[in-house]
């Protein structure tokens, strides 16, 4: 649902160095990859050949570990990052190392979320939005969208804000509006 995607090899590689330079650990391929491609932004091809180049051009360091083959920026890639991370729109870099903050956050706590879709005969559609963490449901909302827009809306603000969704209902729910004010 990006209503932008990366197309040039050099804004994606500074899109990569900036998310890494940003995450100050160590990260496995998926990591990178979920990271970099969650908001949409950049295909896979793109995301795996431009990593490849950011590695042996010496921007990214790479290291074998127990869990597997990880990647680090270098000293190098900060300084290409710094530099050149004001090319990326600023709303982009923004909501991009949000996702990116939230989608480590979210796998360090075993939190994970999920959307399920079904279709109703006039149109409308049941939409079931859940939050588990560690395999302990946490949140589970069916609602029903008026609409496919609706619920594409829907399913699209509960996968980029959910953790401002379980934050407003757990506060509506306790009684808390001051939550509404912030």
């Amino acid at each position: 649902m990006a209503s932008y995607q990366f197309t040039d090899e050099n804004e994606i590689k500074i899109f990569i160095l900036y998310l890494l330079k940003n995450m100050n650990r160590p990260l496995l391929f998926s990591e990178v990859n979920d990271m970099v491609r969650q908001d949409e932004l950049v295909n896979y091809m793109d995301f795996a050949e431009c990593l490849g180049q950011l590695v042996r051009t010496g921007n990214v360091f790479t290291r074998i570990t127990g869990a597997g083959l990880t990647y680090e920026i270098t000293p190098q890639g900060r300084q290409v990052a710094d530099t050149l991370e004001s090319n990326i729109m600023g709303y982009i870099r923004t909501k991009s190392l949000k996702s990116a903050l939230r989608y480590l956050s979210f796998k360090d706590s075993g939190t994970k979320i999920a959307v399920q879709k079904s279709p109703r005969a006039d149109g409308r559609m049941d939409m079931s939005f859940t939050v588990t963490q560690k395999g302990d449901t946490a949140l589970s909302v069916t609602l029903i969208a008026d609409n496919d827009y609706q619920a594409r809306q829907m399913e699209y603000n509960f996968k980029t804000q959910p953790e401002t969704v379980y934050k407003s209902i757990l506060s509506l729910l306790a009684g808390d509006a001051g939550y509404f004010l912030k």
